[in-house]
């Protein structure tokens, strides 16, 4: 879990910082906490532990996709792995400032939209 110590650029521009729910608290403390009861969370980013003979199993990080989180834990599930998920923030950092560019982070959720919709089309191949 990573909490922020800085309004993202909606947050900023619409004055909500603090004052509404953002959505990494509706993804971190609903979703997350929904996935680890049914063992189908997956680390995400920099806060995770991975027992190295188990990511060795699988042929180590899944790199070949910008979802590398979610797959590799798809395919620890797949060995028959499990999962948890520990709901207490393990980082803090800033939240981006910007729109536009790589380290938006914006680019990052669209392709965990095309994921999750790609996980319902060909599960074997994940």
């Amino acid at each position: 879990m990573l909490t922020f110590f800085s309004p993202d650029p909606f947050e900023r521009n619409l004055g909500t910082f603090r004052k509404v729910p953002n959505e990494g608290e509706l993804f971190y403390e609903l979703v997350k906490d929904g996935n680890d009861l049914w063992n189908a969370t997956f680390f995400c980013g920099s806060c995770a532990l991975l027992r190295r003979t188990m990511v060795e199993k699988i042929g180590g990080i899944a790199v070949e996709t910008v979802t590398e989180d979610a797959h590799t834990a798809l395919k620890l599930h797949r060995l028959g792995y499990t999962t948890a998920y520990l709901a207490i923030p393990q980082a803090a950092g800033l939240a981006t400032e910007s729109l536009s560019g790589p380290a938006s982070g914006f680019a990052g959720r669209a392709a965990r939209r095309r994921f999750s919709g790609s996980t319902t089309r060909s599960p074997a191949e994940a």
